[in-house]
């Protein structure tokens, strides 16, 4: 059974998203392939036949995506931001599991918030301690390795991971996986090996032989379903 679980990360009070999980936001456009072109196209479900509101929003927040999308009563979808299409009138089907509330329409998403922090309006943190040499066949810090693939916010995830299985450091390799350690930097520093990430300019995710270190702690707070 579904229930809420506050998981608190350093906690700076104005990073903390103050929403109610399943606030709706409004009614927006969406495409006819919402896996593919969709407003929300992450981490969803789709022809469930107890879907509401909540459960959706409930359902994207335990992926960490701050938005959630209803659709065509059965549906669920979710992503970091929306409204790529516009606003839409055409939010005018029943929840399949509970008819008193909107879930979307054939093309039309009832958007929601989660109560996941906006990685928006946190762009500027946290900061690379720096960017350094690193190798495939011998990683700099070679424990602790998650993909990062899918993800989204592959600095974030990458932080998490590091601080959750209790390592100081936490790096960002070629942009597609994480690894963790206690120390870095046994090959030197690197000055043009890292890259920005592909989702955000202002974070840097590593390159082919070099990794974006990172602290590996976080200072906001995120609801969670456990």
């Amino acid at each position: 059974m579904l229930f809420y679980i506050l998981v608190i990360l350093l906690v700076s009070a104005e990073h903390v998203h103050s929403a109610v999980v399943g606030q709706i936001i409004g009614c927006y456009a969406d495409s006819y392939y919402p896996a593919y072109y969709g407003d929300l196209p992450y981490g969803g479900y789709s022809g469930y036949s107890t879907s509401t509101q909540l459960l959706c929003a409930q359902y994207c927040a335990s992926k960490n995506y701050p938005y959630a999308a209803a659709r065509d009563s059965t549906d669920c979808w979710c992503n970091y931001s929306y409204g790529i299409y516009g606003p839409s009138i055409d939010c005018n089907t029943a929840c399949a599991g509970d008819s008193s509330k909107m879930c979307g329409g054939a093309i039309a998403n009832t958007v929601m918030y989660t109560g996941v922090v906006n990685f928006n309006q946190i762009q500027s943190d946290p900061s690379p301690l720096g960017c350094y040499i690193d190798h495939s066949a011998s990683h700099d810090m070679p424990d602790g390795y998650l993909s990062l693939s899918g993800t989204g916010y592959p600095w974030y995830s990458c932080l998490q991971n590091c601080m959750n299985t209790g390592y100081t450091y936490a790096g960002v390799y070629n942009g597609t996986s994480c690894y963790c350690g206690n120390a870095y930097g046994r090959y030197g520093p690197s000055s043009t090996g890292c890259s920005p990430c592909s989702v955000n300019a202002n974070k840097m995710c590593g390159g082919p032989n070099a990794v974006s270190i990172y602290v590996a702690e976080l200072d906001f707070a995120i609801f969670m379903i456990g």
